[in-house]
């Protein structure tokens, strides 16, 4: 991209950056935490941008909710997926308060319907139940992109923080291999991702640039073999697609991966759609890709054994469950205050989670189990 071409489109982004801080989707239009995120990483760096980074900054904080997860705008009250973007924006800025802590377990315990304990156990769905992601919006199935952005933010924090209560970390690898299992499984079977699902009624659905595109950022620390063919499938995409969003969102993937990338045509100057703006900045050759960028392969432990739960936490989960039934939540939730009460609570919760996976099983066993002496 030509410093005149790079120039013209962060003058774009400061010129439309409304009153409260924040960017819309186009120009004029109310704040959204989606395109305010990729401008302030596409302006990241530079000094003569740092008061419209501060203020977009003050805007991202205002967007979180008590639950810890994050509304997308103003005019929505419910959290969503753009929680994973508020987390990354946290990591980038070295901002590891109670919020942000209280906002990453509440993305670690967000998952798609389809995990849900009873789904699981009637489910018939070719794709494995067992590995679920994050969805739109509380209430709805696994996607591809919000699973992508969701296991981005979770590699990222890892990296990032080394404060993270025990119990968290182990949550959040746990999240981070059962998330990469899930795109890797929704696979299409031409290479790439469709936006929820490879085959529809046993019909192959087709793959599109952009969802492929994100799917390749969550997979940065998948297995080899994984990201080689999708990083191969991606480059045939941007080779073949005219869209100046799709090429955008491709590059900025295929930058991300270390992948070599024939730079796209520069946009014409004028007005814009800002998300494309700061995209087409990211992906740049000397653009801020790289705050996209988890560890490299070589540290990240891709193919390490999740951590298993051990007597201690199990002893410790125990005596928190009993806490956390006989007195009850709030009760329970109001002996502390801020983010102390997630990592109070989380053995309670893990021990739930082990319950609706492999230790249900052993639950069921032990309920049904025959009378001493008894024939079986």
């Amino acid at each position: 991209m030509s410093l005149q071409t790079q120039t013209v489109l962060a003058d774009s982004l400061l010129r439309h950056q409304n009153k409260d801080g924040g960017w819309g989707f186009s120009p004029s239009k109310a704040s959204w935490l989606e395109p305010t995120f990729y401008a302030m990483l596409a302006l990241d760096g530079a000094p003569q941008h740092a008061n419209a980074l501060d203020r977009a900054w003050a805007k991202v904080r205002s967007w979180q909710l008590p639950e810890g997860g994050c509304r997308p705008t103003d005019a929505v009250d419910q959290p969503n997926w753009t929680t994973a973007l508020w987390i990354q924006l946290h990591c980038r800025r070295k901002v590891f308060d109670d919020r942000f802590v209280k906002s990453l377990f509440w993305l670690s315990q967000a998952r798609g319907e389809e995990g849900r304990l009873w789904l699981r156990l009637l489910s018939r769905m070719k794709n494995s139940p067992d590995h679920y992601g994050w969805s739109w919006f509380p209430g709805s199935h696994s996607w591809i992109e919000p699973t992508a952005h969701s296991l981005l933010a979770m590699q990222i924090s890892l990296r990032e923080s080394e404060s993270l209560p025990t119990l968290l970390t182990n949550t959040l690898k746990e999240r981070i291999a059962m998330g990469q299992q899930m795109l890797l499984d929704r696979r299409c079977s031409d290479g790439g991702w469709n936006y929820g699902s490879g085959s529809a009624f046993n019909v192959p659905l087709p793959s599109y640039p952009e969802t492929t595109a994100v799917a390749l950022l969550g997979l940065q620390q998948a297995n080899a073999a994984g990201r080689k063919a999708a990083c191969s499938k991606a480059a045939g995409l941007y080779r073949a697609t005219q869209s100046p969003l799709a090429l955008a969102w491709l590059q900025l993937a295929l930058r991300v991966h270390g992948e070599a990338v024939a730079p796209p045509p520069d946009l014409p100057p004028g007005p814009t759609e800002l998300m494309l703006v700061s995209l087409r900045m990211l992906g740049a050759e000397d653009g801020n890709f790289r705050l996209l960028a988890c560890q490299s392969a070589k540290d990240a432990g891709r193919d390490a054994k999740l951590a298993r739960n051990t007597p201690a936490t199990a002893a410790a989960g125990s005596s928190v469950l009993r806490t956390f039934f006989k007195s009850g939540v709030p009760a329970y939730a109001g002996q502390y205050s801020g983010g102390t009460f997630l990592w109070k609570a989380a053995p309670a919760l893990r021990c739930l989670r082990l319950c609706e996976r492999g230790c249900f099983q052993r639950l069921v066993r032990a309920f049904f189990k025959s009378p001493k002496g008894a024939k079986t």
